[in-house]
Formats: C-alpha cells, structure tokens, sequence
C-alpha cells in the first residue's frame, strides 16, 4: 500500500475500452482521472466528481475548463499567456520537460512561470514531467528526475500536487 496518490488516464476513449465505463469502474480505486483534451473531461466529468487534467493542449473552451472544474495544462509561455488572457479562475498543473521534449518548461523557466501564475486569477494546483525512458535507460531517467528536482527546488512545493511518473515507472 502506498500514500501516492494515482491518476487514472483515461484519455482516447479509455484507450479504446470506453472511458466512462472505465471511470466508473475506476472512481473508488483512483484519486485523479487524466485526459487528453476538454472534451474527454466533460465526458468524464458527467461519472464522476473526482479531478480531471487534460494533460493535452487546451486552446479553447477555457470556460468550460472552469464549469466542469477540469484542471488544465500549462506547457509553454503562449499557453500560460492565453489562460492569462481570459481573466478566468482556471486550475492549472505545469508541465515541466525534463527530457521528453514534447511539451513543457525547461526545469530553469519553473520559477518564473509560478511566480506570473501568482499574480493571476490562474490557480496553481500542481506540477509535473512525463518519463521518456523509465522502462529502458534507467541512466536517463535518473537523469530525469534529477532534472525534475531541480525544478522543484525553486518553488515553494506547500500544497501543490507533485506527479511525475507513467506506466513503466511504476515498476
């Protein structure tokens, strides 16, 4: 038994299993759903009061990010810029690029992204990186987490939801 908390990803129709149907099954057993875009969340949120993250790009429907209480991504200065922009109260995580190198801040940006955040309606619920490697090159996700840390080490951490993981690294 473990105190992490889990984050079921039920993006892409439940991988193709149907994601309310897995919701359901999963509400009593998971902390968190994730999914990849505003869509998904909404049909997620209609089984469930549990908290859903896109973890995809959200470039639109920020309002109805904060109707349905789905916490957003925020991945690059233009996306922090956009939900900036709509004055909205939306629950945001950062992502961080520790090596993945699809979408995130460099571990250096972090400060500065949550220190723009705090002077915002944005509400910063939590921080995460994504492992690339974590089941073949345990050099590099040692290298990744290093590289995580060393985000991390910046900021003050009191109350945010610190995740980073995926399948294999839970091995």
């Amino acid at each position: 038994k473990t105190k992490a908390k889990i984050c079921a990803m039920v993006k892409a129709n439940g991988y193709g299993h149907d994601a309310k149907t897995v919701a359901q099954i999963l509400c009593n057993k998971v902390d968190y759903f994730g999914v990849n875009n505003i869509n998904e969340a909404i049909e997620i949120r209609e089984v469930t009061n549990k908290p859903i993250l896109v973890v995809g790009v959200s470039e639109e429907k920020f309002d109805d990010a904060v109707k349905y209480d789905v916490d957003l991504t925020v991945y690059n200065a233009e996306s922090l810029q956009t939900m900036i922009s709509t004055n909205l109260p939306i629950r945001v995580h950062i992502a961080v690029n520790t090596g993945m190198n699809r979408l995130g801040f460099r571990p250096e940006e972090v400060k500065s992204v949550v220190d723009k955040i705090s002077q915002t309606k944005l509400m910063l619920v939590g921080i995460f990186t994504h492992f690339a490697t974590a089941d073949s090159d345990k050099g590099y996700f040692d290298y990744q987490i290093k590289q995580f840390r060393k985000a991390l080490n910046n900021i003050d951490t009191s109350g945010l939801i610190i995740h980073a993981s995926n399948t294999s690294a839970l091995k």
